[in-house]
């Protein structure tokens, strides 16, 4: 009786979650929007961030290579799943930085101290958007490499759509007045 009483009284066993590693993450992921003025000056948006969130001095001082790719796969898949017709924004019309190699990756190094890279983009006119179409651009984290781990509890894609506002966008309700 005492061992069954001793067994039953051992705490269930606790993880200590992320504590104690070096952990990699995107923010935002999911869907996300970036709505513009309809201005012919040049405008700037946050994209998405990597961050890397280190568990010590020396860990953020060590070298990380995080490879983000556009993926315009992703689109794809999104636009059959929810029957949207997203398509991926022209260079002509806005570029991020940093900007993406020929084949769409982008190699973001963390070293001494840089705990985030911001991918920004660049919009020079946004009038020249064509209002029937709907861009978006569409990126995942691919590899890692040096100290560190992506966060298991972080998505590794994110869809941002790129938009510009309209004034008169809205909802109206519309009622017949009669004499």
């Amino acid at each position: 009786v005492l061992a069954i009483l001793a067994f039953s009284c051992v705490p269930e066993s606790q993880t200590m979650g992320d504590a104690g590693q070096t952990l990699v993450k995107m923010t935002p992921t999911g869907f996300n929007l970036i709505p513009l003025d309809a201005a012919t000056t040049l405008q700037k948006a946050l994209v998405f961030e990597i961050r890397k969130d280190a568990h010590s001095d020396a860990s953020m001082d060590a070298t990380t290579t995080v490879v983000v790719k556009k993926d315009d796969a992703i689109l794809t898949a999104y636009n059959d799943d929810y029957g949207t017709s997203f398509i991926p924004l022209p260079t002509s019309l806005g570029t991020t930085s940093p900007a993406p190699a020929g084949d769409g990756t982008m190699n973001l190094v963390f070293e001494n101290g840089i705990y985030v890279i911001p991918i920004v983009l660049s919009v020079p006119n946004a009038s020249l958007f064509d209002f029937a179409e709907a861009y978006a651009l569409a990126y995942r984290v691919t590899t890692l490499t040096g100290e560190g781990a992506y966060s298991k509890a972080a998505d590794d894609t994110v869809i941002v759509q790129v938009m510009v506002k309209n004034k008169y966008d809205g909802t109206y309700d519309v009622q017949e007045v009669t004499p």
